[in-house]
């Protein structure tokens, strides 16, 4: 039996029309097609709700929604299981998500990783075949999960996550873990996540994948079983960075043992196609390279602390609320000497213990959700 696997779909005003119409001859090629519909399962990511509702939910970042017409041309991809934990499932509340599920039903497309509670949530996928497969599929904590019986996605709760895991393992002969996390375009796991990944592996997981990156990313063998940190998107043209015009298809194989083959894709103009066998050494070539430095930890933590550097002033920016003026005039006439001034060693340290401090964490995240009501 083989199981293939995508990353994030999100049908965009460049290829709107052809999902609409369920003609996929624009949008991806006959070779890469085959491919995908020569597989016996087919699993990818629902970056959206398929909604017609105007009025998005209070969060931060993009609001994205999709055409329930769009239904048509996903027919076309003929999916077997629709993954739809992620950041943007609740963007338009939970309505947004029934809309979803009503579609999705309506076509027979089975879906997984969203609920009204924890159990429904939670509740991973059986496929049946030579071998007996689970996959279990849930998200990073990012606007999206289940609140007051209401729809939302599964999310991250080590604890939990951890038990389903191993129950689901003593019924079934090879785990597939679905997690949608990760920072953005960043071709690394970070120290925590590779750690949190191999926890999952622990507790009997065969399979990780960390989709949300929107990047090619690297993996790591851990224990007879197979981490990807990253494999890109699947169809999702959205913007025109570099780290977005690529992607990984992954093919699983089960029988007596578990084999994984990668295949690299590239974005066009209104979808993805294969690529030629120089395009896709070089894609490989790179992933392998990334994926031997990440075995070494101290390495891995080096880069990580340097990709902090880089990122750590927008944060702190957002957090002690800067007019954007002043943090205008602050980066590019003071080169960040006023925020400097303003971060003194105390203050520093006090951020570091609200966050690190789980009680300190829980009750800031609940005072501040208040402040919203207000």
């Amino acid at each position: 039996m083989n199981i293939i696997i995508a990353g994030d779909l999100y049908i965009s005003n460049v290829n709107e029309k052809d999902f609409v119409n369920g003609n996929l001859t624009d949008v991806i090629d006959n070779e890469l097609l085959d491919q995908w519909l020569n597989c016996d399962y087919r699993i990818f990511n629902l970056e959206a709700p398929l909604t017609k509702i105007e009025k998005p939910i209070d969060k931060l970042g993009p609001s994205l929604k999709m055409d329930p017409n769009v239904i048509n041309g996903i027919r076309k991809l003929s999916p077997n299981l629709v993954l739809l934990a992620n950041n943007h499932i609740k963007d338009f509340g939970p309505d947004g998500i029934s809309d979803t599920v009503k579609t999705l039903t309506k076509h027979n497309i089975k879906y997984t990783g969203i609920g009204n509670n924890s159990q429904s949530a939670n509740q991973p996928v059986i496929v049946n075949g030579d071998k007996i497969i689970g996959i279990y599929n849930f998200s990073e904590n990012e606007f999206a999960k289940f609140e007051n019986e209401k729809l939302g996605s599964a999310s991250l709760n080590l604890p939990l996550n951890l038990s389903i895991i191993s129950e689901l393992k003593s019924k079934v002969d090879y785990v597939i873990v679905i997690f949608h996390g990760g920072k953005e375009e960043y071709k690394y796991p970070s120290p925590k996540l590779q750690e949190l990944c191999r926890s999952f592996v622990d507790y009997g997981a065969n399979i990780v994948i960390c989709q949300h990156t929107h990047t090619i990313g690297s993996y790591e063998k851990y224990k007879d079983s197979n981490i990807i940190y990253g494999q890109g998107n699947f169809i999702f043209n959205y913007k025109s960075k570099e780290c977005w015009k690529t992607g990984l298809l992954i093919n699983l194989h089960f029988s007596d043992e578990q084999k994984i083959d990668f295949i690299p894709f590239k974005q066009t103009s209104k979808g993805i196609s294969s690529m030629s066998t120089a395009e896709s050494k070089e894609i490989l070539e790179h992933f392998y390279l990334r994926s031997k430095t990440i075995l070494d930890e101290l390495k891995l933590k080096e880069m990580y602390q340097i990709y902090a550097n880089q990122n750590i002033d927008y944060y702190i920016y957002e957090i002690i609320a800067f007019p954007k003026i002043l943090k205008k005039l602050d980066v590019k006439i003071f080169k960040g000497r006023i925020l400097k001034y303003y971060l003194k060693k105390n203050k520093i340290l006090s951020l570091i213990n609200y966050f690190e401090c789980e009680s300190h964490n829980e009750l800031i995240i609940e005072g501040l959700k208040s402040y919203l009501k207000k």
